[in-house]
């Protein structure tokens, strides 16, 4: 139900970014909020020109459009709350 959760592995020394669909389905956010505006609703199709990495979300991209201090937690130093060890 609501997309589950994706790993995002490519993380380079860091440990795997989880996303969970129903955590951020239980803030209230709806599917529409991300997709498909920030992301693409089928894995492997969002911008790879744009790549996600902490760079691109620090200027508002993907997870930084809300992850920036206000709305959600910020990216910056927030590391443990989305790189978790399986």
């Amino acid at each position: 139900k609501h997309g589950g959760d994706i790993w995002f592995k490519d993380t380079k020394k860091f440990a795997p970014v989880i996303f969970s669909h129903d955590k951020h389905m239980q803030t209230g956010n709806q599917c529409t909020d991300c997709h498909d505006s920030l992301f693409q609703k089928k894995a492997g199709a969002t911008d790879t020109g744009n790549a996600i990495t902490m760079k691109t979300m620090k200027t508002g991209k993907f997870c930084g459009a809300c992850h920036e201090g206000q709305k959600a937690f910020t990216v910056n130093g927030s590391c443990k709350k989305c790189h978790v060890k399986r």
